[in-house]
């Protein structure tokens, strides 16, 4: 049997559905899981607090979330959950804030980690950006590099989406809106490329006469 008598557990991971008394076996089978990841969600309800519970029932919190939370002791668990809530922080970030902020015993640091998260925390795509950096490059340069390299990236990956998308088969209202968000995004590349070529054309000139 299920144990501490009825719990909470949905499809979408997040928790909703009272379900009273029933072995593990069937509750998996009611909602097409694994054994296994309904016993999961019965040992979050053993870690998670109330509060964090409910936030879960109302949408408000995720399962990714939650499963972060369940590393705290429950009386910590709400004003965490409130700081993730308060400044949008993604999964990933609220693991890392759960990290830094078990990292350390000092009352003040952990004050200060929840009120102002992101001072402190450092996105995956900021890590693995920091990771990629040349080793050539100074600060500014390689901030430089990693723009380029994302427009690169972003113009590979809208030729494919032209090239093999039925473009024609967009409704009237669809295009219209594209319409406009294209106007707008050619008129930024267009900036871009005119300040790249007043910053770099000199450079790019003086290679090629150099080659000569």
């Amino acid at each position: 049997m299920c144990p501490g008598g009825s719990f909470l557990v949905s499809r979408g991971g997040s928790f909703s559905d009272s379900v009273e008394e029933l072995p593990q076996v069937q509750v998996a089978a009611l909602l097409g899981k694994h054994k296994s990841w309904v016993c999961r969600r019965l040992q979050w309800l053993d870690a998670l607090a109330t509060e964090v519970l409910e936030d879960m029932r109302l949408g408000l919190v995720s399962s990714s979330v939650a499963r972060s939370l369940t590393r705290l002791p429950r009386g910590n668990q709400h004003e965490l959950v409130q700081a993730v809530r308060t400044h949008g922080l993604s999964c990933r970030q609220c693991d890392e804030l759960v990290s830094r902020w078990s990292s350390t015993q000092d009352a003040v640091a952990r004050a200060a980690l929840l009120a102002d998260p992101m001072r402190y925390l450092r996105s995956r795509d900021e890590q693995a950006q920091h990771r990629d950096e040349d080793p050539r490059l100074g600060p500014t340069a390689n901030t430089l590099r990693h723009a380029l390299l994302r427009l690169e990236r972003a113009a590979d990956s809208l030729e494919k989406t032209l090239r093999w998308r039925a473009i024609a088969a967009l409704s009237t209202d669809e295009r219209s809106l594209l319409e406009l968000l294209t106007e707008r995004v050619l008129a930024g590349v267009e900036r871009v490329t005119e300040q790249l070529a007043v910053d770099f054309a000199p450079t790019r000139e003086t290679r090629c006469e150099t080659r000569q």
